[in-house]
């Protein structure tokens, strides 16, 4: 409620403000009183705050206010409103960057190449990292998301036998893609690439153009840097084809924000190849989601504005009154330019869907 201390107006009487919620009378901590200026005097601007102690349970309210001036102005009026779960939403993040990273060739860089590759190079395993811009993703009521990788159907599946695991974990460092393309290629589409790069010795390689260490850190594959599995593993068999999906949803909470290092659980001769984003088919890229989001945001709906009469010593005026609803507060506001008494002045304004405090 906000009174705007006109002129002509006659003040609230704070004392006499009453309040029903439900047909239960609100307590103290249900109501806040808030100056609109520097110092609270007499007929300057105020508001209330209607927010119950316990937050507004979902499903349907009734509300009653009754509000006197000091000239014995007297208001009274009602509504009805319903309290409702906001819709949950459901995202999808492209991926940001991918790479193969090689033992053998600790220092080559593959962030171009149109395959990841999970198998042995002559006898040393060959591992992918891939990562998504999460900046913009609110992950509050997260309730499931996943880490989705597509199978190359042009290259074999094998050495899994009837089932063997691999794993993601979620990476802790910063990492830069590069530009590099050299296994499994035709030599005519081979590149070392130029600049940084992420190699198996180190997240960020300063020249993967000269094939040596141009960084102090090693990170050991990605090892050294990647946080214990919250992601349950997935089994990979022989012959295998489409989607791997891997619920990341704890991982998310964690924060993702450098991505995920696939590895196998066994140092085995098996091999997988998944298709990257130079594949040319985005829909085949690596994936972030769905990522499912339920908001414990909730917000008011179906409230007609009823029709209220204010009495006062002057006259009776029946007005519309109709809600504004912020941060599960419900905010009654004084109409700033009516220059008859406060009580013949009081209205709804409309406003943002509840949230949370």
């Amino acid at each position: 409620m906000t009174h705007d201390g006109g002129a002509l107006g006659s003040q609230i009487h704070l004392g006499l403000l009453s309040f029903s919620l439900d047909g239960e009378t609100f307590s103290g901590d249900d109501v806040q009183l808030l100056s609109l200026s520097s110092t609270a005097q007499n007929f300057e601007p105020f508001e209330i705050h209607i927010k119950p102690a316990g937050g507004w349970a979902l499903g349907a309210h009734h509300l009653e206010l009754w509000i006197s001036d000091f000239e014995n102005n007297e208001t009274h009026f009602e509504f009805s409103f319903n309290v409702v779960q906001n819709e949950m939403t459901s995202e999808i993040l492209e991926v940001a960057k991918d790479s193969t990273i090689i033992i053998r060739e600790p220092h080559q860089n593959e962030g171009a190449n149109p395959r990841l590759h999970l198998k042995k190079v002559t006898g040393k395993p060959a591992q992918v990292v891939v990562g998504f811009d999460t900046s913009g993703l609110d992950t509050t009521g997260l309730t499931k998301a996943s880490l989705v990788l597509n199978i190359d159907s042009t290259q074999n599946v094998t050495g899994w036998g009837n089932g063997r695991p691999i794993r993601a974990q979620r990476l802790l460092t910063a990492w830069t893609e590069g530009n590099g393309k050299k296994l499994g290629l035709p030599g005519n589409q081979q590149s070392s690439g130029s600049g940084n790069g992420v190699t198996w010795f180190s997240p960020i390689d300063g020249n993967i153009a000269n094939s040596q260490a141009d960084s102090a850190v090693n990170w050991n594959g990605g090892a050294s840097y990647a946080a214990p599995s919250t992601a349950p593993t997935v089994t990979i068999k022989n012959h295998q084809s489409g989607e791997v999906i891997f619920d990341v949803t704890q991982d998310l909470l964690n924060g993702a924000n450098h991505g995920w290092l696939i590895t196998r659980d066994q140092d085995v001769g098996s091999q997988v190849t998944f298709l990257s984003k130079e594949s040319g088919d985005p829909e085949l890229a690596p994936r972030l989601g769905p990522v499912d989001i339920q908001p414990s945001v909730t917000k008011l709906v179906h409230f007609p504005p009823p029709e209220a009469k204010f009495s006062s010593n002057r006259s009776t005026i029946p007005q519309k009154i109709p809600l504004q609803e912020e941060k599960n507060v419900l905010r009654l506001a004084r109409n700033a330019k009516c220059p008859q008494a406060l009580a013949q002045c009081l209205v709804w304004l409309p406003g943002r869907p509840i949230g949370p405090g």
